[in-house]
């Protein structure tokens, strides 16, 4: 916090902090201007609109305030300054707030300040901004200000706007439309940053790089767009250029024609409407200057720094286009030429042709002009950090601090500097290559099942009950991680435990390696993730109940992997996933012999089709299905399998980062070869409520119930299954 200085002045009091500046014109209006707020609560960032009432300020927080005012902008290089007063309703005491320029030519003005003055725990504040013509002028503010304490001066409407951490905001408008257009706005921003939050946190509906994939996707999609308008109005301006130059050799062609003494003539009224138009300029009356150098233009073509002069006074208008047309063909000398470029790329960074913008502060940072350089190599950081390109932009702000004169110029640039620390020390804990998580689970199954392949549920049924602890460990190694590219090493490792030693023989335990390759990218104008998963898979069991050891230690089957994943972002809100798997069964069974033998090749082909139904990508409606194929060596484990299946999920409406989850499943399985025959039509259905409680714990339940009809007596059964999970990320808990 910067340091401020208290101002008594005659029976008032007058407040005057040395901080940030913001100011405008005061224009008249109603004095019962409705006030309206926004309280941005959590991180999902609650929206609370209060109309027809001042907002509450807290004194024990700082307070911001923010003013848009293009007359205050006075130099297009520098950050001005300007002022404003606050009035606390309570208490009647009026502060007189300075405010300086965001940016060079941003013409928004802030200021910060403490309101710890106050004797109370909250003041009401009232916004007022002087005339322009009694700036400075100490007798005329005071008479200003007594005009406010009296009711006399009209206050402006105000957007209150309070952050999670207790950051308070008062956003100042010249109408109550243009307040309330602000609050609208400000509200769907918290609903986007409500997305980008949810979309940050855990989803078992899509994975991350889908996300990420889908997120590339609308980035090159939002480029194209620009890319395209850009594109349309250089098309638009090269014809207006064409015009423009010839409108300008048709006033030299009569110019030229005219006798000496009326040239002469019209050189002085140009002249005059010039002095005139530079004084207006000055006062931040850019429409009249806009006027004035037209005519000054029309009356002398051939003094062209009349024309320049009209163009930047056009882009002070925001006439971008037009002004961008009148700089391009304006002939300057080498100091001017400068200058020249240096509104050419304000006005393209205006218009958000980036590129275009780059290339103009470039030039102008590389002239080494004593005050332009530094304010064009400031925006020249502020769009490579826009772009996240934080290395050039920190080169570009330190060239702002080694060249710039200008300390509020300084004060920006230390302050993106700032903001790029943070983000490359964000980027170095998004790049943080491991990650280990540990799962916990407490399940009772009605009937466990005895399944010695790699099919659980195609298993023979135990008829017995019992309560089982389920136990997963992973770890992941993020060799290579890019926008665009993934390499990781996956290690899993799951333990089922039965509590009853009798159904011991029945659990498994699963250790798997494998090695994903991902690209993200985009194909055509659909974004999407192609992952490769080359594995294996070691499934250890005991088949004899009198050895069953705990954990088990017999190696029954043995498994090379390579999984095909592809998904294709068809549009925001549709996902659609493809999967091959492919797995090289080694049965170290002694009963895998002859046509029991299940050494296989298995294939399966699946798709699931996600249709996400908001924006955070948490309610979705999924269905899918698939084909698999068990080519074993034993004809009495050859088999094909049809699956369909169905699921709806969303978060529950009052309980937050919790999600339901409500699942169909149904699969079609057939033992073509089995000499007795064996056909199973299996149903699944399930619900299940998963909750994040912070970065590093979910915990979740659900329970299932599922009927398998068999040809097979004992693979015909019925079983519920009841699940309480607990998810440790270790990595994230240590950090």
């Amino acid at each position: 916090m910067r340091g401020y200085r208290l101002i008594l002045i005659s029976s008032f009091t007058l407040l005057s902090f040395s901080c940030p500046l913001l100011a405008q014109e005061n224009n008249s209006s109603e004095n019962n201007k409705e006030d309206v707020s926004l309280e941005n609560k959590s991180a999902q960032s609650t929206v609370v609109i209060k109309e027809k009432k001042k907002p509450p300020i807290d004194t024990s927080h700082s307070l911001e305030v923010v003013y848009g005012s293009s007359p205050w902008n006075k130099d297009s290089t520098k950050i001005d300054n300007a002022e404003l007063f606050v009035r606390d309703a309570q208490s009647g005491n009026v502060l007189k707030i300075l405010l300086e320029e965001t940016e060079p030519d941003s013409s928004t003005f802030s200021g910060n300040f403490a309101v710890g003055w106050a004797k109370d725990k909250e003041i009401k504040p009232e916004v007022y901004i002087p005339p322009e013509n009694i700036r400075g002028k100490e007798p005329q503010l005071n008479k200003f200000v007594k005009q406010i304490r009296d009711g006399k001066i009209a206050r402006k409407p105000i957007v209150y706007k309070k952050g999670k951490s207790g950051e308070q905001l008062l956003d100042v408008y010249d109408t109550k439309e243009q307040a309330q257009s602000a609050l609208e706005a400000y509200k769907e921003k918290i609903k986007q940053e409500e997305v980008k939050v949810n979309l940050e946190q855990p989803t078992k509906v899509v994975a991350k790089a889908d996300l990420e994939a889908a997120s590339l996707a609308a980035k090159q999609t939002k480029l194209a767009e620009l890319a395209l308008l850009a594109a349309s109005r250089e098309e638009e301006r090269i014809r207006k250029e064409q015009l423009e130059r010839q409108r300008s050799l048709e006033r030299l062609r009569v110019q030229q024609e005219l006798k000496e003494k009326e040239k002469e003539k019209r050189r002085s009224e140009a002249k005059m409407y010039a002095e005139q138009a530079l004084e207006a300029y000055k006062q931040g009356d850019f429409l009249k200057a806009e006027e004035l150098f037209k005519k000054s233009v029309d009356l002398d073509p051939s003094d062209t720094s009349y024309y320049f002069r009209y163009g930047v006074t056009l882009y002070r208008n925001e006439k971008f286009d037009d002004a961008l047309v009148v700089l391009k063909i304006t002939n300057v000398d080498e100091t001017t030429d400068i200058e020249k470029s240096y509104y050419m790329g304000l006005i393209h960074f205006r218009l958000k042709e980036l590129q275009s913008a780059l290339q103009q502060f470039t030039k102008v940072r590389n002239s080494k002009h004593e005050i332009m350089s530094p304010s064009a190599a400031f925006y020249e950081g502020v769009i490579y950090y826009t772009d996240e390109k934080y290395e050039e932009a920190k080169t570009a702000f330190e060239f702002v601090l080694d060249t710039s004169k200008d300390a509020r110029l300084d004060e920006k640039a230390e302050e993106y500097l700032e903001k790029i620390a943070y983000a490359l020390i964000f980027k170095k804990k998004q790049e943080h290559k491991h990650d280990l998580a540990l799962s916990l689970g407490l399940n009772y199954d009605s009937n466990i099942l005895f399944s010695p392949d790699n099919q659980e549920d195609q298993g023979s049924a135990t008829n017995s009950s019992g309560l089982r602890m389920l136990e997963t460990i992973s770890y992941q190694y993020r060799a290579l991680y890019k926008k665009e590219f993934e390499w990781t090493l996956d290690l899993m490792q799951l333990y089922i435990y039965s509590f009853n030693s009798d159904l011991q023989v029945a659990d498994p335990l699963i250790a798997s390696i494998k090695s994903p390759v991902t690209w993200k990218g985009v194909w055509g104008e659909k974004g999407y993730k192609l992952s490769i998963k080359p594995g294996y898979e070691n499934l250890f069991m005991d088949t004899d109940v009198s050895a069953a050891t705990n954990p088990p230690t017999t190696n029954l089957l043995s498994s090379i992997l390579f999984d095909v994943d592809f998904t294709l972002i068809m549009n925001e809100n549709w996902f659609s996933n493809y999967i091959l798997e492919s797995r090289l069964d080694d049965s170290k069974d002694p009963a895998s012999t002859g046509d029991d033998d299940a050494d296989s090749t298995l294939v399966t082909l699946k798709t699931s089709q996600i249709f996400f139904k908001d924006k955070s990508k948490k309610k979705a409606l999924i269905w899918g299905g698939g084909y698999t194929l068990n080519g074993a060596k034993g004809d009495n484990k050859v088999y094909n399998k049809i699956l369909l299946n169905f699921a709806y999920s969303q978060p529950f409406k009052a309980w937050k980062e919790a999600t339901w989850n409500t699942s169909l499943d149904l699969y079609q399985l057939d033992y073509s070869k089995l000499s007795t025959g064996r056909t199973d039509t299996n149903y699944a259905i399930g619900y299940s409520i998963s909750k994040v409680q912070n970065k590093w714990f979910t915990w979740g339940s659900s329970f299932s119930y599922t009927t398998n009809n068999s040809t097979v007596n004992t693979n015909q059964y019925t079983k519920y299954n009841v699940l309480l999970t607990a998810s440790f990320d270790i990595d994230e808990w240590m950090r």
